[in-house]
Parts: structure tokens; C-alpha cells; sequence
């Protein structure tokens, strides 16, 4: 839904997803566990949060980078960098986000680069730069595919039956 208004309010396009508005409504009602209903019990590792957001809407690495520090609370940063790191190279590498841009009129533009370049690209801005949060915050953005999708939709109702029985 958070992709859906935040395409309609940049005058991007919707979303790659093949589900409408209704379809995707449905979902969210059916699977009606959100963010806010985990608690402190429900822990996810960094990995299914970012699967979890990639339901919503595209990541930012910013996202995945909060996500990490979570999960690692009191390490150094280069250890949250380098985790941050594995967790998008495992992710793509993995088949459940492709990487890319976000564009204002364009929405999610996949980038056509190996992963090894992408990674080294991501690299140069997010650790050598990282003093400079007003770039690397937002310098690349996963997409869930289908595949992402389904896993994280299968976390999600385990994490609901589990909730709920």
C-alpha cells in the first residue's frame, strides 16, 4: 500500500507488482500483521525485515542499514557496514530483490550491472563516503521480486499463525 501512495503522490508509475489496488488491499487484510504488531518477543532477524519491507514498498539501503544496526546494537560501524553489505549481496544473489533507482516520474529502475560492480558501486558511497548520509541514505533501493515477495509473504503468516494460535 506504502508503494502504491507513494507512486501516486511522485507521479511515478504504481508499481511493478501485477496485483491492483484491491488485490494488494485484500492481502494486507488477510495478512493483516504489520511492523507495529511485532513485539518485543517477535524479533526479526535483519533479513526478514528487509524481506518484510520489500512487501510494502522498495527498500532503501538507509532501511537496510537500520535494519542491520538493530540486529547488531553496539557494534562498530564497519562491522554494521560490512553486514550491511553480505545482507544485499545474499539478498539479490539469493533471487529476492534486484537492485536499483528511484526516480521522481519513473519509479524503480533496475540496474544493468553485474552484482560484483553494483556491490563495489553501493561500497564507494555507503562506507567510504558515509559521513555523507544525505547520499548514501538513498543512493540504491532494492526491488522484491516475486520470488522475494513469496518468502516474504509465507514469513508473514507464519509469524501471524504463530500469533494467533
Amino acid at each position: 500500500m506504502q508503494r502504491l501512495r507513494r507512486a501516486a503522490t511522485k507521479g511515478a508509475s504504481v508499481s511493478t507488482r501485477s496485483a491492483s489496488k484491491c488485490e494488494h488491499a485484500a492481502l494486507e487484510a488477510a495478512l493483516s500483521l504489520s511492523h507495529a504488531d511485532l513485539d518485543a518477543g517477535d524479533m526479526m532477524s535483519a533479513r526478514e525485515e528487509v524481506l518484510r519491507w520489500g512487501l510494502d514498498d522498495w527498500v532503501e539501503l538507509d532501511r537496510v542499514h537500520l535494519c542491520v544496526s538493530q540486529e547488531n546494537a553496539g557494534q562498530p560501524i564497519s562491522v554494521i557496514q560490512n553486514k550491511t553489505l553480505e545482507l544485499i549481496r545474499s539478498l539479490v544473489s539469493d533471487g529476492m530483490f534486484v537492485l536499483g533507482d528511484v526516480k521522481r516520474g519513473v519509479g524503480f529502475t533496475a540496474w544493468n550491472t553485474p552484482l560484483d560492480e553494483s556491490m563495489q558501486r553501493i561500497r564507494d558511497v555507503y562506507v567510504t563516503n558515509f559521513e555523507d548520509e544525505n547520499t548514501w541514505m538513498w543512493f540504491c533501493w532494492l526491488n522484491a521480486t516475486e520470488a522475494g515477495l513469496d518468502a516474504a509473504r509465507a514469513l508473514r503468516e507464519s509469524q501471524y499463525s504463530a500469533r494467533t494460535s
